[in-house]
């Protein structure tokens, strides 16, 4: 009898000062709302804002049992000196909504909420294929790979993003290609890309194939600035060319299409060895190769 005695009192004085009324502090998680664009928030930490209230003990009880979540409209949010806040002004009537009647919220300590807010770049950078292509033999890329996106867009803080100036694929392997090729790959978040986020994922990679083949033509040398009243002999007198193209191609190209000088104006006293240049070459061709660089001259007097 004694114990129950005991408990129904310990209740009942419990009960009293629960139903007391009391000034304390109190912490919520805050939720923001109508962030600016310009803004980015830290989706790690959520934010908690303390405040002092006034109210009965069953009122702090339930908020120390069951948080409360509060709604916090940011859309007005200040800046001083790279510091995001909100006013008391702006943040006392919002709280008071929100809470119930039986609920005083007292003055808040500081006229400054500050908020754990970030300044957002966006800017697009350059996509970087990390492909290793391995194509079979007699087979070239006829154009540079071609990538689709070929840059992306980025949005972060501006920490973070100040010092990336592309972005890469992920690894990938092609091997023994014959033909066109086209191949979606998945990019890759920089080092210190934490708080940042990649606006596209993906990009595909293609590529333009063809076989090829080799011709051989023999063009005559022509000599330029030969010296007045001499005629210029050059030995030998034609050269081999090794053009590399594809079939299609070569079979349009003739010798005519290209042209192989010596200059004369180069020669120097004592040698008698001048090198070729090619002077003239048809678009559309991987190589173009002299089997030989260097002609011997003689000069006669006419």
């Amino acid at each position: 009898m004694f114990l129950v005695f005991l408990a129904a009192s310990s209740l009942a004085w419990t009960i009293s000062q629960l139903s007391e009324t009391y000034e304390a502090r109190a912490v919520f998680p805050v939720q923001m709302q109508h962030l600016p664009d310009s803004l980015l928030l830290d989706a790690e930490v959520t934010p908690m804002l303390s405040t002092k209230l006034r109210s009965s003990g069953f009122q702090f009880l339930r908020y120390a049992l069951w948080s409360k979540t509060l709604v916090v409209d940011v859309q007005k949010v200040k800046e001083v000196d790279g510091n995001f806040y909100l006013t008391d002004e702006q943040l006392k009537p919002q709280l008071e909504r929100q809470l119930p009647n039986n609920v005083s919220l007292l003055p808040l300590d500081q006229r400054r909420y500050m908020l754990n807010l970030d300044k957002v770049m966006v800017k697009r950078v350059p996509v970087k294929p990390r492909l290793e292509l391995q194509l079979a033999p007699n087979y070239i890329l006829r154009e540079k790979l071609s990538l689709r996106p070929d840059s992306v867009t980025i949005k972060g803080p501006v920490a973070e993003l100040s010092g990336i100036q592309s972005i890469e694929t992920e690894p990938s392997k092609l091997e023994n290609v014959t033909a066109n090729f086209s191949k979606n790959v998945q990019l890759v978040a920089p080092e210190g890309f934490v708080k940042s986020e990649l606006l596209e994922a993906t990009t595909e990679i293609s590529g333009i194939v063809e076989s090829f083949s080799e011709k051989e033509f023999e063009l005559r040398i022509i000599p330029l600035e030969v010296p007045e009243g001499y005629r210029a002999r050059i030995f030998p007198s034609t050269v081999k060319l090794i053009c590399k193209a594809s079939m299609d191609r070569l079979k349009v190209l003739s010798s005519g299409d290209f042209k192989v000088v010596v200059n004369l104006g180069a020669m120097q006293a004592g040698s008698n060895i001048l090198p070729l240049h090619l002077a003239k070459s048809p678009k559309e061709v991987y190589s173009v190769r002299l089997l030989h660089d260097n002609v011997e001259f003689v000069l006669e007097k006419l």
